[in-house]
C-alpha cells in the first residue's frame, strides 16, 4: 500500500493467538493503471475454519434461494420456463454472494483507494490504528467506518 503497516500479533477476529494469516486485497483500476493493495492479516485456525464455513453456508443459501425464486417466477416471465428462471436466479444469487463476501463477510475492509483499512473487531481495529499512528475515529474521512 505504499506504506508498511504494523499489525497486532493476534487473531483479527477473536484476539487469541494467530496461527496463520490470510491476504486481504483490493484491486483498484484507474485507466490505464491497475493497483492492488494487499495486507497479510493474522487469524487463528478456529476463526479461519468458522469464516470459511460461514462463507460456504451463506454462499450456497443465497445462490439456492435466488435460484428457487427464479425457477418459481421464470414460467411467468416471457416464456423462460423454470430452467431459464433457475439459471437467472442462480446467476443473480452468485452476484449477491460476491457482494456479501467482499463487503460483509470479510473481517477487514480496504478502502477503494487503499487509504483506509478497517477491521470488524473494534478492539483489533483500535490496536492496529494505535500501532500505526492513525486516528482512532475516522467518521470524518469514511462515513462507513465502524469506529466512527
Amino acid at each position: 500500500m505504499g506504506d508498511q503497516y504494523r499489525i497486532p500479533d493476534k487473531c483479527c477476529k477473536c484476539l487469541g493467538p494467530a496461527d496463520t494469516t490470510f491476504e486481504a486485497s483490493f484491486t483498484y483500476t484507474s485507466t490505464p493503471m491497475q493497483t492492488t493493495y494487499s495486507l497479510a492479516v493474522p487469524i487463528c485456525r478456529a476463526c479461519q475454519i468458522e469464516q470459511t464455513r460461514n462463507q460456504w453456508i451463506i454462499g450456497i443459501s443465497v445462490t439456492l434461494s435466488a435460484g428457487l425464486f427464479g425457477a418459481l417466477i421464470g414460467p411467468g416471465v416471457a416464456d423462460w420456463g423454470w430452467g431459464g428462471g433457475l439459471f437467472l436466479g442462480v446467476f443473480i444469487g452468485g452476484l449477491i454472494f460476491g457482494l456479501l463476501h467482499n463487503y460483509v463477510l470479510q473481517p477487514v475492509q480496504i478502502r477503494k483507494d487503499g487509504s483506509g483499512i478497517f477491521f470488524r473487531n473494534l478492539q483489533f481495529n483500535e490496536e492496529f490504528r494505535r500501532m500505526n499512528g492513525l486516528p482512532l475515529k475516522n467518521s470524518d474521512t469514511d462515513p462507513q467506518d465502524p469506529t466512527g
